[in-house]
């Protein structure tokens, strides 16, 4: 059995969310990241779009955590967008050693007058924006889930081009300062992750009974699907219960 998909999958609590993304397409937003490298732990902010790299058939513990809407993205689209799966890294483990070895040559103020060396933190601070704890906790609004093994999501990860004129993180202060957040948020709209209807492979419901409204949804979407293209989007629409009860 596939452990990959050909789809990468990304999950929302509402459809009121869904159609959002169905309309004004993706747009980053600032995500809470905690890693540990041995000799530093940081919580730092990043702005992205996440996707999940799971077959149907294991979706269930997925939709669990981030919800029962979602929009499946063929993967001749991640590439094309040049997503990229992100590094797991093992609290303590060799390569945890590794980049903390490296983070810290790199944190010298010295750096930024040696151009070449220079370029090279900045290479690695794009990186490091792909680090992903192997496991942890998971803020999910108000709950907080304990032990979550992050590496069964096979992430995806889309970040905005960096230099650019939003900042490359938050910090955790920052973070969960609404106000600060929601103005940084606001900036990331015009870093959005565009996609033609063409690169949808699904759309995923809760329940049977809510395919109808997503078709109307899809209608009222002014100037960006013509009757075709819905006829089209309406044959993949599938629910949850299908999949958690088919698959």
């Amino acid at each position: 059995m596939a452990i990959s998909s050909n789809t990468l999958f990304h999950f929302t609590p509402t459809a009121e969310y869904l159609v959002g993304i169905l309309t004004n397409e993706f747009h980053p937003r600032y995500c809470l990241e905690k890693i540990a490298l041995v000799e530093y732990e940081f919580e730092l902010a990043y702005p992205m779009v996440c996707f999940c790299d799971i077959p149907l058939s294991q979706i269930k513990n997925h939709v669990k955590t981030y919800g029962n809407y979602g929009i499946g993205m063929t993967k001749a689209w991640a590439q094309k967008k040049a997503l990229n799966p992100v590094l797991y890294i093992r609290d303590y483990s060799d390569l945890a050693q590794s980049i903390s070895q490296l983070q810290k040559g790199l944190s010298k103020d010295e750096l930024n007058q040696n151009k070449y060396l220079k370029d090279i933190k900045s290479a690695y601070l794009q990186i490091s924006r792909f680090l992903k704890p192997y496991d942890g906790d998971l803020q999910r609004g108000n709950k907080l889930l304990k032990n979550v093994n992050f590496y069964n999501e096979r992430e995806w990860r889309y970040l905005p081009k960096w230099p650019s004129n939003i900042p490359i993180w938050l910090t955790k202060v920052h973070f969960k300062n609404h106000v600060i957040k929601a103005q940084e948020n606001e900036k990331l709209k015009g870093y959005k992750l565009s996609f033609e209807p063409n690169d949808i492979a699904y759309i995923i419901v809760k329940e049977e009974k809510e395919i109808f409204p997503m078709i109307n949804a899809l209608k009222e979407i002014k100037g960006k699907y013509d009757h075709r293209t819905i006829e089209t989007l309406i044959s993949r629409i599938i629910t949850c219960d299908q999949i958690l009860n088919d698959f």
